[in-house]
Parts: structure tokens; C-alpha cells; sequence
């Protein structure tokens, strides 16, 4: 079961229609095609500084004959961007003004909204009952970082 990071627009409070989901695990298409992913994402600095990195690794490579280190190079940069891919996506929302509203362990994304927009009235059905918002962000005490902690690294140390 994964954990979905639902991300709101500052200002919004409670569940919003602008809402963002962000996926805390591991990512195939990064993995595959880490340019590729940063740009469907819209993290154009991001890849504009992977590119730069790959084009610098693949001159290198060039000159000096090295093609099996620069892949390895490659793999290794792309296996931790395909590790880190919900904490690239969570700063980079998070650096823009997105703020934490919640973290739901939820087995899809369609379940995540679901129990995310449980809480709007008229959108879950009467015979059931709503499913509550695990976790509600929040300062947490003694923490340098306000958020949480996703991903390989705990950059907060807070888990």
C-alpha cells in the first residue's frame, strides 16, 4: 500500500477540487526515463540540471573511453531520482507555495481522492460511511523540517 501527499494551494483549507496527489514510492518511468518523467511533471529546472549532468557525464564518457562507469553513472542517478521521485515533486510544489494536507495510505490513486473528498458533503454515498483523512499536516514539535518525511532520505528527522 502506498502513500499518497495531498498537496493544497495556500490559502485553501479543507478538501479543494486543486488539490495534487503526490505518490510516495517508487517510480518505473523515472526509473526508465528520468528527462522524460521531470518533464511530464513540469520540473523544468530539474531536468534542464539532469540534462546538464548526462550531457557532462556522456562528454566525459567520450573522451576518455569510460562508457561502461558513465553507465553505471547514469544508472545510479536515475535508480535515486526513480526512488525520489514523490520528495522531488513534493519540494518542488512545496518551494511554489503548496502547502500539506494530508497523507492517505491508499492502495490507488481513485481510493486516495476517494477518501480524501469523503469529507464534501453530497460526495460520499449515505449507506457508507466516510473514511477519515489519516494524517492531517501540521507543525510538527522539535522539527527543523515542517513536512514529512518522504522517500530514501528523512531530511526532517522526524519518523
Amino acid at each position: 500500500m502506498a502513500s499518497y501527499l495531498v498537496l493544497t494551494p495556500q490559502g485553501t483549507r479543507g478538501p479543494t477540487d486543486a488539490a495534487r496527489f503526490v505518490r510516495d514510492g517508487f517510480s518505473i518511468f523515472a526509473l526508465v526515463f528520468p528527462l522524460l518523467w521531470m518533464l511530464a511533471h513540469r520540473l523544468w529546472l530539474p531536468a534542464a540540471l539532469l540534462f546538464a549532468i548526462e550531457a557532462v557525464i556522456g562528454y566525459y564518457a567520450a573522451q576518455t573511453g569510460h562508457d561502461t562507469g558513465a553507465a553505471l553513472v547514469l544508472f545510479a542517478l536515475s535508480l535515486l531520482i526513480a526512488l525520489e521521485s514523490g520528495q522531488i515533486r513534493y519540494r518542488f510544489l512545496s518551494g511554489k507555495g503548496w502547502q500539506t494536507g494530508a497523507i492517505i495510505p491508499a492502495g490507488s490513486l481513485a481510493e486516495a481522492e476517494e477518501i480524501y473528498f469523503s469529507g464534501l458533503s453530497g460526495t460520499a454515498p449515505s449507506s457508507d460511511p466516510p473514511l477519515p483523512v489519516v494524517a492531517k499536516a501540521g507543525p510538527w514539535g522539535g522539527m527543523r523540517h515542517q513536512g514529512p518525511a518522504l522517500g530514501l532520505f528523512d531530511y526532517g528527522k522526524g519518523r
